[in-house]
This record gives structure tokens, sequence and C-alpha cells, in this order.
């Protein structure tokens, strides 16, 4: 349950900018619009890496930590330059009304992909979101999904698997993700079971560790 509540409560602070808190009391003001789909992708790379159970960061989430992660996550030139390039080929590769699948990861982050999903529902692509179908660690599941995604077509995996594995999500799911231009894949482990597969549409996987380029047909 700690590990649950603790990394929900700091990415719905950074959302909210509410830091009534005291695991995690800062000023990051992100408020709740982006610029543009650059700043989207940063932020909620940022959400991916708020893992208090991983390197000692139970001890690390505070006030001065976090605002300075974030600061720097935000000047990384190859984060940056690498964003960019899949940005671009985004907009140019997709047109007004293309489906977008979002694959969310775990709770809390899910506060900060919002951002990037209502910009691109802003832009004009049509984006429906895929969740667990069965509650498993810290994932999203449905019930997790609908204070922020209830106006949203949400798709669900029919299983718990950690990770994601085509071969076991059910057949109109498969079917949705070939309807799709874009697949956007958060979390390590759907990386991990996904990258190897070839995948009915171009993807974009996202983790902590890793923003690949966009991976064709």
């Amino acid at each position: 349950m700690s590990v649950f509540f603790f990394k929900q409560k700091t990415a719905y602070e950074i959302y909210q900018c509410d830091w009534s808190s005291d695991v995690c009391s800062s000023d990051l003001q992100l408020g709740t619009e982006i610029p543009n789909m650059n700043t989207g992708i940063m932020y909620s790379l940022f959400g991916n890496s708020i893992e208090f159970d991983v390197g000692g960061n139970y001890n690390e989430l505070n006030k001065i930590n976090e605002w300075n992660k974030l600061q720097l996550f935000m000047l990384d030139e190859l984060l940056i330059k690498k964003i960019n390039t899949i940005t671009k080929q985004i907009t140019q590769d997709l047109a007004h009304g293309d489906l977008i699948l979002y694959l969310l990861d775990n709770v809390g982050e899910h506060y900060l992909d919002h951002l990037l999903i209502n910009y691109l529902i802003q832009k004009g692509y049509e984006v429906e979101i895929v969740v667990k179908g069965k509650s498993v660690l810290n994932d999203l599941s449905i019930d997790d999904s609908l204070d922020l995604f209830q106006n949203m077509k949400i798709w669900n995996t029919g299983n718990s698997d950690v990770g994601l594995f085509l071969s076991r999500i059910p057949d109109i799911l498969s079917h949705r993700m070939r309807q799709s231009q874009l697949i956007i894949i958060k979390g390590m482990a759907q990386f991990e079971t996904l990258s190897s597969e070839r995948l009915p549409a171009t993807a974009l996987f996202r983790s902590e560790e890793h923003t690949s380029e966009l991976q064709s047909h």
C-alpha cells in the first residue's frame, strides 16, 4: 500500500500543484495545460521517473530534490533532441482525426500523462487509453482511470500480466491496435515485452530509461 500511495500522491501533487504532503512539498507549477507536444512528453517521462523504491528514492523525495531533478530533466540536451525528432515525425505522419492508442503504466504518473493526452486531443487526434485488465503491482486499472479519463474510451488488457503480450490480449483490443496510426507505450515492462514484437502500428516507447525513436510497421 505504501508503494501505491507514495507514487500516486507525488504525481498527483505535481499535476494539481497541491504541496500539502510531507512526502513531496514543492512549487513546480506545471499547471493544467501544456504549450506543446515536447513539453507534454517531457512531463510524462518525468512522471515515469518517480519511483521511490528504486535507487534509494524513498529518502530522496523532497521539495529540493524533486525540483532540481525536474530542472535537470528539462535541460537534458540528448533527451530534448530525441523528443524534438519524435515530435516532428508525429506531426508529419499523423493527420487530424488519426487514432492514437496510449498504453498507460503506473497509478499516479497518469496525472502527468493526462496533460499530454489532453494536448493530443486538442490538436485533433483521437486518443484512447489502454490499462491493465486486473490489478497488478501499482499498474493502472480501469477503476484507477475513471477519475481523469471517464469521458474517454478505455481498453483493458484482459489480464494482470506485468508488461503486455500480444498473444494474450483480447481480440477486440488487438483489432483496435491494428486500426491505430500510433501506439504510445509507457513503462519498462511494456517496453521489454513489446520491443521484440512486430506491432501493427507505428510505436513510441517511453520508460524511465528509454525514449525510442518511432518504430514503423
